[in-house]
């Protein structure tokens, strides 16, 4: 409908939205899919140049692309995201992008890249970022061995738990 009424500020919101449901059910291979990728795409085409709007463009055409094995394109695409993310000053926007680039980026080969990010993450305020950014930031810093961090961020993820009384969460930590 949108599209139909020439509205590139509504087509790029629906086209989002459509976007996260898709992730949020199938997650990669969703978005990767022939169907995510016409919602990626239709993203990515209507999101305005410097906004939070093609941050989450960028971050889906990063996991759609991820998904169809395309790691190279897909990571300079995430990095996008991420500095436009911290060029906007959203601090939460910006914990939630790099988390996805945490998750499509490689171990081996980005290491460095990754633990400079985890490191800037966790330079932010935690105490009002999602349980899954906690999780997977907690997660990073014992892989890398980086002991004192995972425990900060399990603290957060704790002190979390205990202010939501989320039950799951208290089991993760």
């Amino acid at each position: 409908l949108a599209e139909a009424l020439s509205d590139s500020h509504r087509a790029s919101i629906a086209s989002i939205w459509a976007c996260r449901g898709l992730a949020s059910i199938g997650q990669i291979p969703a978005l990767a899919s022939p169907e995510g990728q016409l919602w990626v795409k239709r993203a990515d085409r209507y999101a305005p140049p410097d906004s939070v709007e093609r941050v989450w463009a960028d971050v889906y055409l990063a996991e759609s692309t991820a998904g169809q094995g395309k790691r190279i394109e897909a990571f300079a695409v995430a990095k996008h995201g991420v500095d436009l993310a911290r060029r906007l000053g959203d601090d939460a926007l910006f914990l939630r992008v790099a988390r996805n680039y945490l998750a499509i980026s490689s171990p081996i080969e980005d290491s460095a890249e990754r633990i400079k990010l985890a490191e800037e993450m966790v330079q932010k305020p935690l105490n009002r970022v999602e349980a899954i950014v906690l999780v997977q930031l907690a997660n990073f810093f014992l892989e890398v061995g980086q002991r004192q961090l995972m425990e900060m961020v399990t603290g957060e993820l704790q002190a979390l738990a205990e202010r939501t009384r989320q039950v799951h969460f208290r089991l993760q930590n």
